[in-house]
């Protein structure tokens, strides 16, 4: 079931008022090849990052570490090491992208910082 709030909801909504818009301006339908751009741009432009990591929310995890012996295998856990030394640079989560459409070019958002 889909919820209101749920970001590909409110991104579907999105790309709906672009066609909503685009028929009422120009009295026709946009082409999907304009439809595809459109939701490129609304995709780099809606994201979600956790502001205490600058990480993709809930990407950030601890590190299991098996120790094998010759009668037992062992597993212990540590924290990520951003956590552990509280560094924006050193997380093991997924980084939040930004875009700069001037030149196209691709960064971290962390990097920016």
């Amino acid at each position: 079931m889909l919820y209101y709030h749920q970001p590909c909801f409110f991104f579907l909504r999105l790309l709906y008022t672009f066609g909503d818009y685009y028929k009422e301006r120009f009295n026709k339908q946009p082409e999907i090849e304009q439809c595809r751009n459109i939701a490129d741009i609304i995709s780099w432009n809606i994201w979600q990052m956790d502001a205490l990591t600058c990480l993709v929310p809930h990407t950030c995890h601890e590190i299991i570490i098996e120790h094998h012996d010759i009668f037992s295998t062992t597993k212990t856990t540590e924290q990520c090491p951003g956590c552990k030394k509280n560094s924006l640079k050193e997380h093991n989560g997924i980084y939040c992208l930004v875009k700069d459409w001037k030149t196209g070019k691709i960064t971290k958002f962390v990097d920016s910082l």
